[in-house]
């Protein structure tokens, strides 16, 4: 297999990894948030619970088959789509071949043509563009509960405090009649 290929497989490896590790860093960040705005007392907690759901979300990640490399197969299809100059005979270079067949003058001509072109190709960045973006949105809604942290604490302790007065005081009905006694 050519060395240009292997690149082009380490290159979207590493921007799976990249997608994904985005998109768990920003969740992760907004779960502590949550934690740490809705808390009522200075502690650890939210940052530990933040902690917690990180690497509890790439382990099922990893379990799930997201960081898997891309097989050679991927690369290919993605090179005969993308790339007309491949003339869809891009998996040419991944197979064995006898020297006087047709095969094997077509490999050579697409391996010439990848190998000249190979500062062309590119893999797409959509996905990572998609992850930052969905990312910066899951920052911008922590950063705006951190903001907004003492309105809602308060308004949550008044409420709070509200329930606990009705519970300790006990409800009191006016239209609940007493049964007199016999």
């Amino acid at each position: 297999m050519a060395k240009e290929l292997q690149k082009l497989r380490a290159e979207l490896y590493r921007k799976r990894i990249l997608v994904d590790l985005i998109q768990i860093m920003a969740i992760s960040i907004l779960v502590g948030v949550i934690f740490f705005t809705f808390a009522t007392e200075k502690s650890l907690t939210p940052l530990v619970v933040g902690g917690v759901f990180f690497v509890a979300s790439i382990v099922i990640a990893a379990l799930m088959g997201r960081f898997k490399q891309p097989s050679t197969q991927e690369i290919i299809r993605f090179l005969d789509r993308a790339y007309p100059f491949m003339e869809e005979s891009a998996s040419l270079m991944n197979s064995e071949s006898s020297e006087s067949s047709l095969e094997y003058w077509q490999k050579e001509k697409i391996l010439k043509l990848f190998r000249s072109k190979a500062s062309e190709i590119k893999i797409p960045n959509d996905e990572l563009k998609r992850a930052g973006t969905i990312g910066g949105l899951w920052l911008a809604i922590s950063l705006i509960l951190i903001i907004a942290k003492p309105v809602l604490n308060k308004s949550f302790l008044q409420s709070h405090q509200e329930t606990n007065k009705v519970i300790s005081e006990g409800i009191e009905r006016p239209d609940s009649k007493q049964i007199p006694a016999v």
